[in-house]
């Protein structure tokens, strides 16, 4: 893989767009989610009008569920969200969907293709990808799934084994249509949903298999996003070959550094401030992020950023970053 033209003068900031560059281009969501080229559109609006240093290409946390079987509900300008789910009974009959053919991921990976021949290495291409515990809450339901934690232990570990297979095939097929590395996003892996310990045992010998399958796929970015307060589990993070891991507001930056030494974080401005702001209250918390020491920091928002985010308030986050 070709190096990536990065921007050395200054330290990258990349607040974590996908569909909120829809209302940027004037797109409805609903296109942006279903059409590779509104996909393309929108977010190469908002990069060029922005000139953020990282081009996420992704939509919501359904698309593999909805590959596999789930039956979705599409506002018009809003995200797509699961309103039939499978019962343990239909999993017996599942099988890996192809990522050329199974749903919208044909979509997500055309819109990839098309970002990376507009952009080829002047920024890098990050694919997005659902992980393994936020897929089978997705498909089963999140409260059902932990139950089988204590009723079928054995069960939960098949499903997760299963779903992390998803999301390895899905990562590897967003690299072989050109993006230069993956962000695996995990919510249902939060400590406040799934206990550490339950995270140490189940997660993290997954998370190793799919990161070291990106790794042989040639992803230079390999890139971890768990919500919330994720400071138990950042140790365990050691055990899996990322290179990027994602802070939410609420976890301290130098803590995460001192836990995790030698990983490069991307964070963490709380995302509702791009919906409120300040624009004073954004120019003090990035401004507090230059400030910490060791350069292992990615200016960005602490997680997506929100539909409802005012495009002012992201040009004072990208100018605050330049001062």
């Amino acid at each position: 893989m070709q190096a990536i033209e990065l921007k050395p003068e200054t330290i990258p900031a990349a607040p974590q767009v996908l569909a909120w560059a829809a209302r940027i281009a004037r797109v409805p969501v609903r296109r942006y989610v279903t059409e590779a080229e509104a996909m393309v559109e929108s977010l190469l609006t908002s990069y060029w009008r922005f000139q953020y240093d990282l081009l996420l290409v992704g939509a919501d946390n359904s698309v593999e569920a909805e590959a596999l079987g789930a039956t979705l509900e599409y506002p018009e300008d809003d995200y797509p969200y699961v309103i039939g789910r499978l019962g343990f009974n239909d999993l017996a009959s599942l099988h890996l969907p192809e990522p050329t053919k199974a749903g919208r991921i044909p979509v997500i990976l055309k819109a990839c293709a098309l970002l990376r021949q507009q952009v080829k290495n002047q920024v890098p291409v990050v694919g997005k990808v659902t992980g393994p515990m936020t897929i089978a809450g997705q498909l089963l339901g999140l409260e059902q799934l932990l139950y089988l934690i204590i009723d079928a232990p054995a069960k939960f570990q098949e499903i997760l084994a299963f779903t992390a297979r998803v999301s390895t095939l899905q990562g590897q097929a967003l690299l072989a249509a050109g993006a230069h590395g993956l962000v695996l996003i995990e919510p249902a892996g939060s400590p406040v949903v799934l206990p550490a310990a339950a995270f140490h045992s189940y997660l993290v010998p997954l998370l190793d298999s799919i990161f070291s399958a990106y790794a042989a796929a040639g992803a230079c970015i390999r890139w971890l996003q768990i919500t919330g307060p994720v400071g138990k589990i950042l140790p365990y993070l050691q055990e899996i070959p990322v290179n990027l891991v994602g802070l939410d507001y609420v976890v301290s930056p130098l803590e995460a550094m001192q836990l995790l030494p030698g990983i490069c974080f991307i964070g963490n401005v709380k995302p509702y401030l791009f919906v409120s702001g300040p624009e004073e209250k954004i120019r003090e918390e990035v401004q507090a992020l230059t400030q910490l020491p060791g350069q292992q920091l990615i200016l960005s928002s602490g997680c997506e950023l929100p539909l409802d985010a005012r495009p002012e308030y992201v040009t004072a986050f990208m100018a605050a970053k330049r001062q």
